[in-house]
């Protein structure tokens, strides 16, 4: 009996031991509570994040609550709720993906709260890389000579307002709002260049549509126009559509 004793003992002691190198190498903070959602061990990465120390083990989450405020979610958590997800930003800036997990025992019974903390600052670099590009897109979209246009979601429809569009058509937002800049174009070309469009954005691929009669405010007539549309992907998914008009009357005339 005691040599099985003692042969369980060594198999806990090494599944400890492996589990604890585990927590030591992974780069995700990670931090257990129990079900009274006091601190009882945390990975090398969550110290780092939140400057935890040996000495917080078996202290309550309260003591964390200025960095991360979880401690109202975490004791929905333990109670038996939903997992919770968050974004948070601790005292050097940093930002992370917070998600508060049930910690279940043997029997798959809710006995604690998991804490995982992912860092996101690289995520959140390139949103922001992303902001500044559209932001200088539209400085450029506002500055060109032919007419240019963004926020044409993924079915044609505007979501936004453009100003070159309100400058050539004298359509005012939320007139040409969804599909309402086909109001635009000449009711003889509307039917065709709608069933382009529909068939166009269901495969994501540029497409034009030729000598298309578009409104002009400032000569109060149609002109021939060509426009293109270029599908805008990111990260193999497709968000949006970028447009262009280009006014070719005086060649078709």
């Amino acid at each position: 009996v005691n040599s099985e004793y003692d042969a369980k003992n060594r198999q806990l002691a090494e599944v400890n031991a492996d589990l604890d190198n585990l927590l030591k190498s992974t780069q995700i903070g990670v931090i257990f509570l129990d079900d009274e959602l006091q601190i009882r061990k945390f990975t090398p990465a969550a110290a780092a994040a939140i400057n935890l120390l040996k000495s917080d083990i078996g202290r309550p989450l309260e003591h964390l609550s200025n960095t991360l405020e979880p401690t109202d979610h975490a004791r929905n958590v333990a109670n038996g709720g939903k997992v919770f997800e968050t974004e948070v930003r601790n005292g050097d800036g940093d930002f992370f993906l917070l998600r508060l997990l049930p910690f279940l025992d043997s029997s798959n019974s809710p006995n604690g709260v998991v804490i995982a903390l992912f860092n996101i600052n690289l995520l959140k670099s390139m949103e922001s890389q992303k902001d500044e590009a559209m932001s200088r897109f539209k400085m450029m979209v506002d500055s060109s000579k032919s007419i240019t246009w963004c926020h044409l979601d993924t079915r044609g429809n505007f979501t936004r307002n453009q100003s070159q569009w309100e400058s050539f058509t004298g359509q005012r937002w939320p007139e040409y709002e969804d599909l309402g800049w086909m109001r635009a174009l000449h009711l003889q070309d509307r039917e065709e260049a709608r069933k382009t469009c529909k068939k166009a954005f269901g495969i994501w691929q540029d497409f034009e549509l030729q000598k298309v009669r578009i409104f002009n405010r400032d000569a109060e007539d149609y002109r021939y126009c060509r426009m293109v549309f270029c599908p805008q992907i990111d990260d193999k998914t497709h968000v949006a559509w970028l447009g262009y008009v280009f006014d070719e009357h005086d060649a078709h005339v």
